[in-house]
Parts: structure tokens; sequence; C-alpha cells
């Protein structure tokens, strides 16, 4: 497995509000950890928040011992109380959040876990699959018929999203699990990126035979190219080799 993250400020914010994390090596009994977290609350909170977001979650598993997707549950139930708690002891970083996708690779399964819109895709014999669900009004209302995807409506309403870490006291993540039969490699991205390129130019690129660090480069190139307007946040995971 190689993996390689990079994120971006992208050229209109002025702060970077996004975090990742990228380890292809042991974080206590997890053989591998990756996260992207998007951070929302105003000036320097949304910073703080997907920062400590994930140094927090990753502290946290790297102690705990029992079942591997409840640690991903518990990590995410705790560090929301976390982010509450910081909030309410400080009023500049009042009403932070911040989304998370979380992925750990364990023999031939893969896990997952998210809240917000950051996102995880697989791709598998050059075709990208999109796993998580955006947790996004949009989303809901696509769900429920009332708007339809790629609206005018769709693309104006949709940075509003419906769940964050921060956001409420009770929190329901999605959990996802997977074999690794049905993905050549994994793509982690904030909506800077998703919301920048479409599911057809991500593909184009992740077919490209080069290695990971090019291939993670051009995602972000090509957001900033489409316009930048958003942080943009991408860890590509190897599973199977790519010949050159």
């Amino acid at each position: 497995m190689n993996a390689y993250g990079l994120t971006d400020r992208g050229l209109v914010r002025q702060l970077n509000e996004d975090s990742i994390y990228c380890s292809t090596e042991p974080v206590g009994t997890y053989p591998n950890l990756f996260m992207v977290a998007d951070g929302m609350g105003g000036h320097l909170a949304g910073d703080y928040a997907s920062g400590h977001t994930v140094a927090f979650v990753r502290q946290f598993l790297e102690s705990w011992k029992g079942d591997f997707i409840d640690g991903f549950r518990a990590a995410v139930f705790e560090v929301n109380r976390e982010i509450l708690l910081k909030g309410q002891e400080d009023p500049a970083r009042s009403g932070m959040g911040t989304t998370l996708v979380m992925l750990s690779v364990l023999d031939d399964c893969f896990f997952a876990i998210n809240v917000g819109d950051s996102r995880l895709y697989s791709m598998k014999d050059e075709k990208l699959t999109q796993i998580t669900k955006d947790h996004s009004w949009v989303e809901e209302m696509c769900a429920a018929g009332a708007i339809e995807r790629d609206s005018e409506i769709y693309h104006a309403k949709k940075n509003i999203i419906t769940r964050a870490i921060g956001a409420a006291v009770e929190i329901v993540p999605d959990v996802y699990k997977g074999s690794l039969e049905d993905a050549d490699c994994f793509l982690l991205c904030s909506d800077g990126l998703s919301n920048m390129l479409t599911n057809e130019t991500i593909e184009d690129i992740l077919a490209l035979p080069e290695d990971i660090l090019k291939k993670t480069g051009k995602l972000i190139n090509r957001a900033n190219e489409a316009g930048g307007t958003d942080n943009i946040s991408a860890i590509l995971i190897q599973c199977k080799e790519v010949k050159l």
C-alpha cells in the first residue's frame, strides 16, 4: 500500500481550514489510518476544529483495544463532545464544527466512517465510485424527490451540511465496510475538490499511468484551475500496484 496526501488553501480563502492525516504505519491496533476534516466556524475556529479533531481521533485510536469499527464510532462520539466543550469554553470558537471522513484498511477489508460532506471514493478498473453519502441539505432534498441533482438550487445550496462534528450533542455518523477486491485505490477529499471537479475529471486523473504523488498534485492543481473557491484536500491510497 502506498498513500499520499495534500491540502491547499485554494485561490480565494485567506485560511486553510482543512486538516488531513495520512499514515501507512500502525496507529494502535489500526494498521493504517487516513482522515480528511473540513472545518467551519469563522476566523481560526474552523482551522482549530478540523486540526483538533484529527489530532484527537488519532490519539484516541492509539489506545483503543476493542472492535475495529466500534473504535471509529467511539472516536467520533468522543471528539464530538470535545469540540462542543471547546466551543463552550471559548466564545471565539462558539459554533465551530468540522466534517470528518476516515478510512483504515485491514487485511482484505476497508472500514470507513463519515460525518458531513467530505467524501470517500473508490476506483476499480478505471471506474470511480462514491462510497460515502453527503450529509447535506441538497442530498436530503434529492433523496426526498424535492429537487433535481445538478439543478440551479442544488448548486446554490450545496454548501449547507446537515451533520458535523461539534454541531449538536447527538451525532449520527455513517459507517461503511467493503472488500479490497472492489478497489484498486481510494480517494478521500474535502468538498473543495469534489465541488470543483466532476467525477469524470477525477476518474480521468486517477486512471493516469503515474505515481500517486503526481496524481494527487494534479487533483489539487485542477481544482485550483477550476476556480479554487475553497480549501482543497486529497488523500490518495493505492492498494493495487500500477504499472507506470
